[in-house]
């Protein structure tokens, strides 16, 4: 595909994009002490075709959650943007720098099937919790 074709294919894409609403946000179950740094899951299947009108909602940055509490952050996004061939990636890490960096990955899945990313995300969110647990005191008997 020639550069010319690319442009205009991305151009046409953006234009269909702000004209076309964006579908409904994936419900997810958040337990308290997160916040949603950003969010364009939206609840739609992985099934489009590379560069499609679907596709505009298929890209590396699609949610961001955080516990300043645990200093665990979720991320979700899908690589290779806007590719039909892509999988999801979702990542739990520890936070690392002020300036958002993150320090160490904690789990990490791949996957093309949304179900599975929406029961993992909400099973970490849980899990990563300050009464989760990966955060939950032992009783001193039990060292």
């Amino acid at each position: 595909m020639t550069s010319v074709k690319i442009k205009q294919n991305w151009t046409s894409m953006k234009k269909r994009k702000n004209e076309n609403p964006s579908p409904p946000l994936q419900p997810l179950r958040i337990p308290t002490g997160w916040t949603v740094t950003f969010n364009d899951f939206y609840d739609i299947e992985p099934k489009f075709r590379s560069w499609d009108d679907v596709s505009w909602n298929f890209k590396e940055d699609m949610l961001q959650l955080v516990n300043d509490h645990t200093g665990i952050v979720i991320d979700l996004g899908w690589l290779r943007s806007h590719r039909s061939t892509g999988k999801f990636k979702l990542t739990a890490a520890k936070a690392g720098d002020p300036d958002g960096a993150l320090r160490s990955h904690l789990r990490l899945i791949n996957s093309r099937s949304k179900t599975k990313i929406v029961d993992t995300i909400e099973a970490w969110l849980v899990h990563y919790s300050l009464d989760g647990p990966a955060f939950r005191k032992q009783p001193a008997g039990d060292k």
